[in-house]
């Protein structure tokens, strides 16, 4: 599956999380704040799944409960996040996290 969000989007204070992909999906993300997520700004898990983001912020990610997490972006299993040009900060757990083969690239 295969979508696409604009800009004019705003995402701000998403409950757990803030947009996750999975199972192969595939999201192109173009010009679109994320803010305040709890968990993960942007989160892609398994093999095929697969996230550009163009332009942006992923801003102000919050831990959990439990003070886990606060991630900026998590790619896992094989999932790939490319960020171009997206303004990444203020991310509790760091801006960028991958682990298990996911790969994060230009979103520093």
């Amino acid at each position: 599956m295969a979508a696409l969000l604009r800009g004019g989007s705003l995402l701000r204070n998403a409950g757990q999380g803030g947009i996750f992909v999975s199972n192969g999906s595939q999201l192109t993300i173009s010009d679109t704040p994320i803010d305040g997520s709890v968990t993960q700004g942007l989160f892609a898990f398994g093999a095929g799944s697969r996230v550009t983001m163009t332009g942006g912020s992923i801003v102000n990610t919050r831990r959990d409960g439990a003070n886990q997490n606060g991630f900026g972006v998590n790619a896992q299993q094989g999932a790939v996040i490319t960020c171009t040009g997206v303004a990444l900060g203020g991310n509790a757990g760091g801006n960028a996290f991958t682990t298990t083969g996911g790969t994060a690239s230009g979103c520093n």
